[in-house]
């Protein structure tokens, strides 16, 4: 028994590191080679990189639901990711004039490895087993807002491990997320950022993000025997962007004709796969702030994300990135992807109409699909999608 769980686990090991670590089955993540720990976004699955996302949504988001499915493949084969979940919001601002939001959600993600095949030496037995991985996971964020902003989550995880009947691992653990959000435009003066005249009004704003996460925080698990305990996929995760964002007021309507982020994320695993021990490594592992956080460079012990994301007129947002560097790398991962939305072609007709049905839509409900894919060198591809639909500012319809 022991020999066959060994051979299942060193034969799906570069599947599950992955899963554990959430790493792509968010598309926006995905699409930028996981520039996800401090960045500008609504998409939800973005609260599985940063438990601390979840307070920012609330400030201007009432309620989320979206869900995906998902496809790649590697050496071991094709395999299949469902998702689903949850988020509300609320603004105590609005309500309490109290500059804090507070959010919570639920999202399950669902991973179906496809046909294994295992083997037992000793009975001399062979044959094809179907494993999944199975995550809840529930957040709760809250975000302070004023002149600056600051938001921190954290994230219960229960997971299921399934190889076969007699392989099973049941197991929790913790993410814990930070968030600052630093508005660097209004270190200048006003009248040089912002362009007035009686039809329309021009302004632009620029935006430090600086964030921290770390994931699967927890005891180590093991398929029956504690001896044969392996630890969890334990990271950790440093973030800064920085973005441009314009808004364009005509009438009674705002929209963001145009908005560039880049950045740069560091991903550290803090165990030690090689020690035989399998220990965890403590904070901040084998991080070299100067090269990897603030140059961008990849080494072999710690990975680096850089990307871009340009969005416009509220309808259209690309993303790309690439990820260099790590343990147990094949190579540079390079992603790509996008992101239509339905609120700047709502706001739109809004100004052209400026009906109270139109107003509402605008105001209100938006529609995101999300689409992201990466290639790893050929060893790995996958494509990731996302349908999501918001409500916001929820209170003022009442």
């Amino acid at each position: 028994m022991n020999k066959l769980l060994l051979f299942l686990m060193i034969a799906a090991f570069p599947l599950l590191a992955q899963y554990e670590q959430g790493t792509y089955f968010v598309p926006a993540s995905a699409a930028t080679s996981r520039l996800a720990t401090a960045v500008p976004t609504d998409g939800l699955g973005m609260i599985n990189e940063n438990p601390a996302y979840s307070g920012i949504f609330a400030e201007n988001i009432s309620f989320i639901s979206a869900s995906s499915f998902n496809q790649g493949w590697n050496f071991s084969g094709s395999f299949k990711n469902y998702n689903y979940g949850f988020f509300a919001g609320l603004n105590l601002k609005d309500n309490f004039d109290i500059p804090l939001s507070v959010g919570i959600s639920y999202f399950r993600n669902y991973y179906d490895w496809g046909k294994m095949y295992y083997i037992v030496p000793e009975s001399n037995t062979e044959g094809y087993e179907f494993p999944y991985d199975n995550s809840n996971l529930f957040t709760i964020s809250a975000a302070y807002n004023s002149f600056f902003k600051l938001s921190f989550g954290i994230t219960y995880k229960n997971m299921t491990k399934f190889f076969r009947e007699d392989s099973k691992s049941e197991f929790s653990a913790f993410d814990l997320g930070v968030i600052s959000n630093f508005p660097v435009s209004n270190l200048i003066p006003a009248n040089c950022r912002v362009v007035k005249s009686k039809d329309y009004s021009f302004s632009y704003n620029i935006d430090y993000m600086l964030g921290f996460s770390i994931r699967n925080l927890g005891d180590r698990y093991d398929f029956g025997d504690p001896a044969q305990s392996d630890p969890l996929m334990r990271e950790l995760n440093l973030g800064h962007s920085l973005t441009l964002n314009t808004s364009l007021e005509i009438g009674r309507q705002s929209i963001s004709p145009f908005s560039v982020t880049t950045g740069i994320d560091v991903h550290e695993e803090l165990i030690e796969l090689n020690s035989g021990q399998n220990d965890y490594e403590s904070i901040p592992g084998s991080i070299r702030f100067f090269d990897n956080f603030i140059i961008g460079q990849g080494d072999s012990g710690t990975r680096v994300s850089k990307g871009y994301i340009v969005s416009a007129l509220e309808t259209i947002t690309i993303y790309g990135g690439c990820k260099m560097g790590g343990p147990y790398s094949p190579g540079n991962i390079n992603g790509s992807g996008f992101m239509l939305e339905s609120a700047g072609v709502s706001k739109i007709i809004d100004m052209i109409i400026g009906s109270k049905t139109t107003a509402l839509i605008a105001n209100h409900f938006n529609l995101r699909y999300y689409y992201g894919e990466y290639l790893s060198n050929g060893f790995e591809e996958r494509s990731v999608n996302f349908l999501q639909l918001e409500v916001k500012n929820i209170t003022s319809l009442f």
